[in-house]
């Protein structure tokens, strides 16, 4: 009798944790479900977004550059059209980074020279400003924090340079050790003073923060009008 009790006391347990792994593993596919689904809706939006008001935000742009060639005989109606086409290329900036925000480009797939590299078309395409990029080292495979936040600060690097510097060129520098990568942005524009902007500017705040978030750095070079520099330098992991 008492091994009979024991006995069904032992199945007993095996059929309440079997209980509790069958339902443990219906949460997790049903949080996998859940996931997928927001996944593909965010990835809908994202290329509503694009195909929808970037395109038109686009052909804006272009429109508005148009009637400035075509208002040559009027300087302040240039001049007024100019600063438009100026509005709408930053504009269409930042719907792009909202694009990245719904359907990250950073899914695996692509390596992060490729990944910066897309990015630097994009900008180029949209501000008209040549880069040239420069890859150092042998690439190495690093974790989808660190290449998201090296792309959110090249992005962040980027708009800047196009918002404030007036510059004719940038170089971009990705540089892979066995501990690390580091991306460096320069360009020749008008520059600022590091220590007024590092007070008052949110977008450098925001470098830092990404940067300090995984352990890394953003060294900020510049002067009146001897250009500028970023550079972040992330730890990677294998």
């Amino acid at each position: 009798m008492v091994q009979y009790l024991s006995q069904l006391t032992r199945r007993l347990a095996q059929q309440r944790e079997r209980a509790r792994q069958a339902l443990r593993e219906n949460v997790r596919l049903q949080r996998e479900r859940e996931e997928l689904a927001a996944q593909e809706e965010r990835g809908r939006i994202a290329r509503e977004i694009h195909d929808g008001i970037a395109q038109s935000i686009y052909m804006l742009g272009l429109n508005l550059e148009k009637a400035a060639e075509v208002a040559s005989g009027d300087q302040k109606l240039r001049e007024r059209l100019g600063k438009l086409v100026g509005l709408a290329k930053e504009t269409l900036l930042e719907v792009r980074h909202y694009i990245f925000d719904l359907k990250p480009l950073l899914s695996g797939e692509a390596g992060l020279t490729s990944t910066i590299k897309g990015q630097i078309r994009e900008f180029t395409a949209v501000s008209g400003l040549p880069v040239q990029m420069e890859v150092e080292g042998d690439e190495r495979k690093v974790s989808l924090a660190v290449g998201s936040s090296l792309y959110r600060i090249a992005q962040e690097a980027l708009a800047n340079v196009y918002r404030h510097a007036g510059a004719s060129a940038i170089d971009v520098q990705l540089a892979f050790s066995n501990n690390s990568v580091s991306l460096e942005i320069r360009d020749n524009g008008r520059g600022f003073s590091v220590d007024s902007a590092s007070t008052s500017g949110r977008g450098l705040h925001n470098m830092r923060q990404r940067a300090g978030e995984l352990g890394g750095v953003v060294e900020i070079t510049s002067a009146p009008g001897q250009g500028a520099s970023v550079r972040v330098t992330l730890p990677t992991t294998d």
